[in-house]
C-alpha cells in the first residue's frame, strides 16, 4: 500500500514515519512549505518530496492530510480542480474536530473519504514511531475509507474508536481540556511556586512526580475517587486561605475558582450531600 502525506508538519511526519518503520511505502510528501516537506524526508528517509499537492495524491493509494483545519476546505478545493482519477483511492485528514465531510467534494471524484485523528501529542516532526502504540486515533468518514483506516491503526499498534460526524467536536474538545489546556494549568502551578520563591526549575521538579501520580490514580480510578486533596476533603479554611493568597497570582486563582468548581461537582459524586458542598462553591463562586 503507497502512502502520500500532504501537511508534513508534527502530526504529518510523525504519522508517515510511522507507516514507513511499520512496513509501508511512502511514496509522497507535499508542503505549502518546501522545507518542511524536505525536513519529513530527511526524517522519514523515503518518499517524493512534490510541490503539488495533486502530484502527490497521485502517486499513491491512501493520502493522509494533515494540514491544519482552517486549511482543510481549500486544499480540498484545490485537490477537486486538479486531473486525477479517485477510483481505489482514500484520503484520511487528522483534524480531531472536522468532520470527514469536509473532503466531500473528493468524493464525487470516486474517492473514498474519512478521518483518522491520533488522540496523542507529537511535541516534534521526529517523534519516535512507539509514540503511536496504543494510543486511540478517532475514526470516521465513509465505511471502506474507515475500514483502511483501521488497517493502518493496527498496523500502528494504535486503537481505533468509531465516531460520528456529530461526536467529532466534542470528542476533539474533550482531548483539549486532557492534554493541550493542562500545560497552561501546569505552567501557572510552576507560576504560583515561584511567586512563593521557589525557582521554576525546582518547582517542575517537585510537581511532575505529584502530576504522574495523579495520572496513575485516574488511570485505574474513575475521576472522583481519583480526586484527593483539600476540595476533595471539603477542607474550607485551607480553600480560603489559597484563595487568599493567589491574589498574587491573578491568572491561577481564576483557573483554580473554574476547577474547582468542576472538582465539587467530582465530589458529589461520591454521594456527599450538596449542602455540605454549598459553602465551599460560594467561597469559589466569590458570593
Amino acid at each position: 500500500m503507497k502512502i502520500a502525506v500532504i501537511g508534513t508538519g508534527r502530526v504529518g511526519t510523525s504519522l508517515g514515519n510511522s507507516l514507513a518503520q511499520a512496513g509501508y511505502e511512502i511514496a509522497g510528501l507535499a508542503d505549502a512549505d518546501p522545507a518542511a516537506a524536505r525536513r519529513a524526508r530527511r526524517i522519514i528517509g523515503r518518499g517524493r518530496v512534490f510541490r503539488d499537492p495533486v502530484a502527490a495524491l497521485r502517486s499513491a493509494e491512501v493520502i493522509l492530510i494533515a494540514v491544519p483545519d482552517d486549511a482543510l476546505a481549500g486544499l480540498a478545493s484545490v485537490l477537486q480542480a486538479g486531473e486525477w482519477d479517485g477510483r481505489g483511492k482514500t484520503l484520511l485528514h487528522t483534524s480531531g474536530a472536522a468532520p470527514a465531510a469536509i473532503l466531500a467534494p473528493l468524493a464525487k471524484r470516486s474517492a473514498a473519504v474519512g478521518s483518522m485523528h491520533p488522540a496523542q501529542s507529537f511535541p516534534t516532526p521526529s517523534t519516535p514511531a512507539s509514540h503511536a502504540r496504543g494510543v486511540i486515533f478517532g475514526l470516521e468518514g465513509d465505511p471502506a475509507a474507515v475500514r483502511k483506516a483501521k488497517i493502518l491503526v493496527r498496523s500502528l499498534g494504535g486503537r481505533p474508536l468509531l465516531l460520528t460526524a456529530g461526536q467529532k467536536i466534542l470528542y476533539h474538545a474533550a482531548c483539549v481540556l486532557a492534554s493541550n489546556l493542562f500545560v497552561p494549568l501546569f505552567g501557572l502551578a510552576v507560576e504560583t511556586m515561584a511567586e512563593a520563591g521557589i525557582p521554576a526549575p525546582t518547582a517542575k521538579k517537585a510537581l511532575l512526580p505529584l502530576v504522574e501520580g495523579t495520572l496513575r490514580n485516574v488511570k485505574i480510578l474513575d475521576a472522583e475517587n481519583a480526586l484527593t486533596g483539600p476540595l476533595a476533603r471539603l477542607d474550607y479554611e485551607t480553600v480560603a486561605r489559597q484563595m487568599r493568597a493567589l491574589r498574587r497570582v491573578p491568572r491561577a486563582r481564576d483557573a483554580y475558582r473554574t476547577i474547582g468548581l468542576a472538582a465539587l461537582e467530582l465530589v458529589k459524586k461520591r454521594g456527599i450531600p450538596d449542602a455540605r458542598v454549598k459553602r465551599l462553591r460560594a467561597l469559589l463562586e466569590g458570593k
